[in-house]
Order: C-alpha cells, then structure tokens, then sequence
C-alpha cells in the first residue's frame, strides 16, 4: 500500500521564530503557532519527506521512541488537515 502524501495549501505563509512557527492562512485569514516539533514536522512536509523520513528525524532529534514519534506526527499533520493549512494528494 502506497504512504500517504501532503502538500502545503497555497496561500499559506510562513514565518520562522525561535519558539517554533508561525503560519498565516491568507484564504481564511487565521494565524496559527507552533512549537519546535511542529516546524520540523511542517518543513519536512514542505521539503516532501514521507511519513517514515519524518519520524526518523523526530526520534534521532528528539530521543524518543518510533511509536510516539509516528503518534505525534500523524496527530499533527491530522490537525494540519482539520485546519486546512495540507492537504492529502
């Protein structure tokens, strides 16, 4: 079964922060923050990593196991799509 794929919607712009970053959906005209691990998840989203390359950066900066980075990243990129800011292709 092939992985899933996201793309960035047009119209989001992003600005990187020390704290993490900020991202402003023109066509619903909202901002959203997110931490660290949220950028990293975001970049590589925007750099068209998988799942999998994903979550492997996640465990190696982050020490933690497989199973919770797959966990958070799903979470994230799901709240991603709810927001409207990716996309599955």
């Amino acid at each position: 079964m092939a992985e899933k794929k996201y793309e960035i919607r047009k119209g989001a712009i992003v600005q990187k922060v020390p704290e993490g970053i900020i991202i402003f959906d023109a066509g619903e005209s909202k901002l959203y923050t997110f931490n660290e691990t949220g950028s990293i998840i975001f970049q590589s989203l925007k750099e068209k990593k998988t799942l999998v390359q994903i979550i492997a950066s996640l465990t190696k900066e982050y020490e933690i196991s497989n199973n919770n980075a797959k966990k958070e990243v799903k979470t994230f990129i799901q709240s991603l799509v709810k927001l409207h800011i990716v996309e599955s292709v």
